[in-house]
């Protein structure tokens, strides 16, 4: 499900509200059992989060809603899911170059069918952060995540922030994303990424659907003002695979072939 820490990145400013909808639509790709027909899926989702800063460090608040529809042509039809989340993030400097975070979140993710709060899940973590200076940092730390049918697993942070020049920007974290200031006062943005993406949905009281894949993305930003701007994005998702699982066990596997990737997604600061 959705954790939130692919946005801990996000520069903390006093008493900021961000909201960021988006739309992601992945055309019709085969499963490798050709039997099986193909599958297509497009989403909708909501992040939003509050971010207050203090003497004392930064507190960042939260939330996300995703609709997923998955159209499998050989396997039941339509099948559309929903995705509730809240996340918390502490941020705090304990002198001048080492500091701290603290994170935590839970996800309610489940088939139109079922009960929200039946796929429920949660991830927790901290870690240290060392800044050489304001255009280099790094985070380490690690995450416990839970899931609904499998054991809770250890995901490692790796958080890489670093202003290479006035045009260049890397950051790592659940994968990693350069990025370029094409115009050179950060109103149009270029950028390429890879990531790992692992979404979970209850589908009835037993059974659970995971479906996960690597995405290569490549992006455009134009900022229409400080507080306003809008991105589209293309790419390829790779390496997919969609599982259900059932009492800890994995009732069936299939891989799916690799899928173009489509997108647009608003950027709106308050």
């Amino acid at each position: 499900g959705y954790s939130g820490l692919e946005t801990m990145q996000q520069a903390a400013v006093t008493n900021v509200f961000q909201i960021n909808p988006g739309f992601t639509y992945l055309p019709e790709a085969d499963f490798n059992n050709g039997r099986l027909g193909n599958v297509s899926v497009w989403r909708f989702d909501v992040p939003a989060n509050y971010t207050l800063k203090m003497s004392a460090g930064d507190l960042r608040l939260g939330a996300f809603y995703e609709y997923s529809e998955y159209d499998l042509s050989r396997l039941d039809g339509t099948k559309d899911f929903n995705t509730l989340a809240f996340n918390t993030l502490w941020k705090s400097m304990i002198n001048d170059d080492w500091g701290y975070f603290l994170y935590g979140a839970v996800s309610l993710s489940a088939a139109t069918a079922a009960e929200l709060e039946s796929g429920l899940t949660g991830i927790g973590g901290g870690g240290v952060q060392y800044v050489w200076s304001p255009n280099l940092s790094l985070g380490l730390g690690a995450a416990v995540a839970t899931h609904m049918e499998d054991n809770p697993n250890v995901l490692p942070i790796i958080a890489l922030n670093w202003q290479i020049n006035d045009r260049w920007r890397l950051t790592t974290l659940n994968g990693a994303t350069i990025s370029y200031d094409f115009s050179g006062d950060k109103k149009f943005l270029v950028d390429l990424g890879v990531a790992y993406q692992r979404r979970e949905y209850r589908i009835d009281h037993y059974a659970s659907l995971y479906d996960r894949q690597i995405t290569v993305e490549l992006g455009a930003t134009y900022n229409f003002t400080p507080n306003v701007g809008i991105r589209g994005f293309v790419g390829v998702a790779t390496d997919r695979q969609i599982q259900i699982r059932a009492h800890d066990d994995k009732i069936a596997e299939q891989d799916v072939n690799a899928s173009p990737i489509i997108g647009v997604r608003a950027l709106f600061t308050f």
